[in-house]
């Protein structure tokens, strides 16, 4: 019976999902613990599941937002993780404001990194600098994929001089960067036509070994050229 409960499919205001789930930490510690670890599970793997709809998610995030203990960060970087594959990054912002409105909660590096992903979507790269400002307010140290929807964001802007400038500063602090990083730039730099400066970089990639070459590092370059008939 209870499993039963538990996959009934969420819709906002669908009380019969949460009314499991609504226990005080205070009066029932262990059962409170078992309810969230099996509500958990139930959405992780609803994730995972690559069927999940935008609504279902919807109401999940309302039925955590009002438990206690409130979920970990794991299980709403999963949720907030298939909206923004499903491109709903309106929906996940929107979560997202919420949620850090919930003092329980306390982000990762990952929650911040979709965050700002999603800010950079919706063409607002300038929002997800101030997304970066506040995750190292938090004590959190951006990763590669911080800096990648960063770049990307800024080349999909054709804002390349301020890509270009961003990627020298993170070469200089020494921040972490990938192959993605690496094709983030000179994507970048072939579609501005610079093709030139693009082919030094895979030099500099390769003589340095900076990042391991596969073909989203070469193969806009080879496009280009391909184009261009050279």
């Amino acid at each position: 019976m209870k499993m039963r409960m538990l996959a009934t499919s969420p819709r906002p205001g669908n009380r019969s999902f949460i009314t499991p789930f609504l226990l005080k930490r205070s009066e029932f510690h262990s059962d409170a613990d078992n309810n969230v670890s099996d509500m958990e599970t139930l959405i992780q793997t609803r994730c995972k599941s690559g069927t999940l709809k935008s609504e279902e998610a919807l109401g999940y995030f309302n039925s955590m937002i009002q438990i206690e203990p409130i979920p970990s960060y794991w299980t709403f970087n999963c949720l907030f993780g298939a909206l923004s594959k499903m491109k709903q990054y309106s929906a996940v912002v929107s979560m997202y404001k919420q949620l850090m409105g919930c003092r329980q909660f306390q982000p990762d590096v990952s929650t911040m990194n979709i965050f700002m992903n999603c800010m950079c979507r919706l063409n607002r790269v300038d929002l997800g600098f101030s997304i970066l400002a506040l995750t190292l307010k938090y004590g959190l140290e951006p990763d590669a994929y911080s800096l990648n929807a960063l770049l990307h964001g800024l080349c999909k802007n054709s804002s390349l001089s301020e890509a270009m400038e961003l990627f020298r500063k993170i070469e200089e602090k020494g921040y972490p960067c990938d192959e993605f990083t690496y094709s983030t730039i000179i994507n970048g730099l072939c579609k501005a036509g610079k093709t030139c400066m693009a082919l030094k970089m895979l030099k500099e990639m390769q003589e340095h070994r900076k990042s391991k070459l596969n073909p989203s590092c070469y193969t806009p370059a080879l496009v280009t050229f391909v184009k261009k008939g050279e």
